[in-house]
């Protein structure tokens, strides 16, 4: 039977007792690599945005087949109002279990906004629009800021696609 107050501390490890086990963890040269391909990328992503490269995946901008003009407010309950800014008449009301993507967009585009300072209107309206070829943005033409609405699937489409359906 052993004896507890026989019992001796293990020994601490020192610093370079674990360097003589495990001598070089990542190698040097992975290392190196790694932090001259984050750099390459950084100054060639610089290089491209201060130029005015265009991204690539950037859809043109057609010929539009519909538009409609909306003010988007959020609810207290966690629900959407789209509102016509000419009428002031509330042309859909989103519960908060059915306009999940569109409050997204919105959040999204507030961001921007807020982003973006001084000078921009924190209420202005923004944009739903169908072009020629059926595929459907989201603009807001305070910053710029746009969304592809065919990105995020059909349920996102059929929400706007209601939005410019809608009377009011």
């Amino acid at each position: 039977m052993s004896n507890l107050t026989d019992h001796t501390p293990p020994q601490a490890v020192g610093i370079e007792q674990i360097r003589q086990k495990h001598p070089d963890p990542i190698p040097k040269a992975a290392l190196f690599g790694m932090f001259g391909l984050a750099l390459t990328v950084l100054v060639l992503v610089s290089i491209a945005r201060l130029s005015g490269f265009e991204p690539l995946n950037t859809p043109q901008l057609g010929e539009v087949a519909a538009a409609r003009t909306v003010l988007l407010e959020t609810r207290a309950d966690g629900g959407l109002d789209v509102i016509d800014p000419a009428s002031g008449e509330l042309v859909i009301a989103f519960p908060e279990t059915a306009g999940g993507f569109m409050l997204g967009a919105h959040r999204a585009y507030m961001f921007e906004r807020k982003r973006f300072g001084s000078g921009i209107d924190l209420a202005a309206p923004v944009e739903v629009v169908r072009w020629a070829d059926g595929r459907m943005s989201l603009i807001d033409p305070e910053t710029g800021w746009r969304a592809e609405i065919h990105n995020f699937g059909l349920s996102a489409q059929e929400s706007f696609a209601r939005v410019l359906a809608a009377r009011g």
